[in-house]
């Protein structure tokens, strides 16, 4: 098989890292994750020969030891290996698959019929599923029955026709059915190739218990005080000096969040990420938003947008977790 070139991914959320010594690593880890690192690359090999794509790469010989400096991963480390064909995270904690990367599928830039049929979405979910089977030996459990499939149309490049882009994403559920509003299982494709990203991001921590959540009504009044904390919080004052909230009855729906720093007032952040790996299941409310930003460079005026600002509320106590904007 022919050696391809592949470049390093970043993981889903495009998260960076910090690098630490491969001695870091025990002789009895080492070997430990070089034997799981070969058998994802046989599994792949397999899968990509079905594909007519050729795929090989070198034993691994050396690891990263890599913590991501963004906090959602604080109290994960991962074991990275990386070649010319490939790059493969692992949980140090578990060795379970985090990531897997064939690059040379990412940046291939084939010319394609333009008339040529395009996957349904029924034929990208079952490459999509069977890729997961493939390099992971079943399905992970607690994913929704039915992914998230978002397709990007055909483009022109240079005179040719680009296949269209596949995202196939099953979320984590709890057992009642609410979705993770991280957690999930994420495949990228295009047209007619064989899957070319792979992500299992499958890290929070929850405590999946039976409760009355509280009524959205009281969710929703709780939601008023909770923006008011966001839009006064430091990195927001800039956008937001002037805003208004559309607050009769705003949207609302039962969603199992990671409660970040939005309503901490400190500017050594620039945007409210910071994800605790404990996750609560919370009443997440969306005000459409109208702003006033800070002033456009060229023409002195201030920039104008919409918006959607979430508030998360405590589904089961009604404290205040956080939000987006």
């Amino acid at each position: 098989m022919s050696t391809r070139k592949l470049l390093l991914l970043c993981c889903a959320l495009g998260f960076a890292t910090h690098l630490f010594a491969n001695s870091e690593l025990t002789s009895e880890e080492s070997a430990r994750f070089q034997a799981k690192v070969k058998e994802i690359l046989q599994r792949a090999s397999r899968y990509y020969e079905e594909f007519s794509v050729s795929f090989s790469a070198d034993p691994p010989k050396e690891f990263t030891l890599t913590q991501d400096i963004h906090s959602v991963f604080r109290e994960e480390k991962y074991i990275e290996w990386r070649s010319e064909i490939a790059k493969i995270e692992l949980k140090k904690s578990t060795g379970e698959l985090h990531t897997f990367v064939n690059y040379e599928l990412v940046d291939k830039k084939r010319s394609l019929d333009p008339e040529r049929k395009k996957w349904t979405e029924e034929e990208a979910e079952k490459v999509a599923r069977e890729f997961v089977i493939a390099l992971v030996g079943s399905m992970p459990e607690n994913l929704e029955a039915k992914p998230r499939i978002h397709y990007k149309p055909r483009r022109m490049f240079v005179n040719q026709v680009i296949g269209g882009e596949w995202e196939v994403v099953w979320g984590r559920v709890d057992k009642r059915g609410h979705v993770f509003w991280q957690d999930c299982v994420r495949v990228r494709m295009r047209d007619d190739d064989p899957p070319r990203t792979l992500t299992l991001s499958l890290w929070s921590k929850y405590d999946d218990k039976d409760f009355e959540p509280i009524p959205k009504e009281k969710a929703q009044k709780l939601a008023k005080k909770g923006s008011g904390k966001i839009l006064a919080w430091d990195p927001a004052k800039e956008w937001f000096h002037n805003f208004s909230l559309e607050m009769e009855d705003p949207a609302a729906e039962l969603i199992i969040v990671n409660p970040n720093t939005a309503a901490h007032k400190t500017s050594d952040i620039a945007a409210p990420a910071r994800f605790p790996t404990k996750a609560r299941l919370a009443w997440v409310i969306k005000y459409p938003i109208r702003y006033t930003g800070p002033k456009c460079e060229d023409s002195g005026t201030p920039m104008v947008g919409t918006g959607i600002l979430e508030v998360w509320i405590d589904a089961e106590n009604g404290k205040f977790l956080g939000g987006m904007f």
